[in-house]
């Protein structure tokens, strides 16, 4: 009986155990989503939380941010709010929306054009910044000094104005990307406090030089991109390289593609180049081809072996080389000749050429010629006295036919006009 009681109480122990624990549980899961509420953990509408790199993640792009409030977890560690309508970061911004575990900031195509000295303040984390493609034109060298921690700086696309003294004071920082920044000149303090730098990307700028001396502050430097500017390719572009091949820092020889083209230049004029028989022949000897006839010259040129590029000349003449043979007298002849055969030619085409033109058409002509023997007519009447017999006038007048004959003068036919008889 004891052991049969004893079994008993040890299950009903085990099932009060494992009740306790299931809601003890329980009571920790509500506590924790509750924390997390409480936290600001849930993602705004126009962000993307997820996990990224094993870091926490936030893209707020391209939404018409004009500020860095997002509403974002406080504890993000990848902020991404690029693409965006901001324009100014405030002091101690990030502090006060307790972003501070920040690892990197992605502020690229923005318009930010102003930077307050403590505007990352509190973000000791802080590893990668990228302030690319925005509106800075001055950048005060310690803006980054409360981020001791920043390795990798972007800040190409901007429009940034070299002043003396170090462009930016980051004991910590490796990687500076100032490209397509305008920058046409730097000094030789321009880095002086950059001294942990392996990459710098200049490329895309206005440089015409740059002088060993800028460079050799950076005791650390492993790599530089130095393409797309202008450079003089003087003495000092090639002082430069000798130093940076002296270095062993990667680079790109500036000055490379501009000696490809002075070699092919060089070649192609040693191409052109031909031996000149020329040069061994004496004044004397020169002066007396100058003055040999055209017969010596061309017997001259088959001993030299330009035979066949006289004959090849000579036989793609001009086709008329004839006419230099005829005296000018001759040739004024020929030329009227030749002239008044085509003036006539042409006369005689006018001619026929009118003549085609003229109407053929019998009735027309048959038409024509009784309107002349109408007029003609119409001209003897005006010439008769009304008292004639009208019988014998028109038997007169089927004789008389000169279709010939020109009608009379206007004058005449007022003088002898009769009146009218058949009133």
């Amino acid at each position: 009986m004891c052991l049969k009681h004893n079994r008993k109480m040890k299950k009903m122990g085990l099932y009060y155990l494992h009740q306790w624990l299931l809601t003890l549980l329980l009571l920790s899961t509500n506590c924790f989503i509750f924390s997390l509420s409480k936290s600001n953990v849930i993602c705004p509408q126009y962000c993307k939380c997820s996990i990224s790199l094993g870091m926490r993640s936030a893209t707020c792009v391209g939404q018409r941010l004009s500020n860095i409030e997002t509403g974002v977890p406080s504890n993000v560690q990848i902020l991404d709010i690029s693409n965006n309508s901001i324009s100014t970061l405030e002091n101690e911004g990030f502090k006060n929306l307790q972003l501070t575990s920040l690892y990197k900031i992605q502020l690229q195509y923005n318009h930010i054009g102003t930077i307050d000295l403590h505007a990352f303040l509190g973000v000791t984390e802080l590893r990668i910044l990228d302030l690319s493609y925005n509106h800075l034109y001055y950048l005060l060298p310690a803006t980054f000094e409360d981020t001791p921690q920043l390795r990798s700086l972007y800040l190409q696309g901007n429009r940034l104005k070299i002043y003396p003294g170090p462009i930016l004071t980051i004991p910590s920082l490796e990687i500076l990307d100032i490209s397509s920044c305008q920058l046409d000149h730097l000094k030789q303090e321009s880095f002086m406090e950059l001294p942990a730098m392996q990459s710098l990307n200049l490329s895309h700028n206005q440089l015409i030089n740059l002088k060993v001396e800028v460079l050799e502050t950076l005791a650390n430097l492993q790599q530089i991109d130095l393409k797309r500017n202008p450079w003089s390719c003087d003495g000092n572009a090639h002082e430069l390289e000798a130093w940076l091949k002296k270095r062993h820092i990667q680079h790109v020889p500036v000055c490379k593609q501009e000696s490809k083209d002075n070699d092919k230049f060089q070649k192609i004029v040693s191409a052109v180049e031909f031996h000149n028989d020329t040069e061994t022949m004496s004044d004397d000897e020169l002066l007396r081809l100058w003055s040999l006839t055209e017969k010596d010259k061309n017997s001259h040129m088959k001993g030299n072996g330009c035979v066949k590029t006289n004959s090849s000349m000579s036989s793609s003449g001009n086709i008329f080389e004839i006419f230099d043979k005829i005296p000018s007298f001759w040739s004024l002849v020929i030329g009227l000749e030749i002239g008044i055969v085509i003036g006539g030619i042409g006369m005689w085409l006018l001619n026929r050429l009118n003549r085609v033109q003229t109407p053929r058409n019998p009735a027309s002509i048959y038409r024509m010629h009784s309107l002349q023997t109408l007029q003609n007519r119409v001209s003897l009447l005006r010439l008769r006295s009304g008292g004639e017999d009208s019988t014998a006038l028109w038997n007169e007048l089927d004789i008389i036919n000169c279709p010939d004959t020109p009608p009379p003068a206007y004058r005449d036919c007022t003088n002898y006009f009769p009146g009218n008889t058949y009133t």
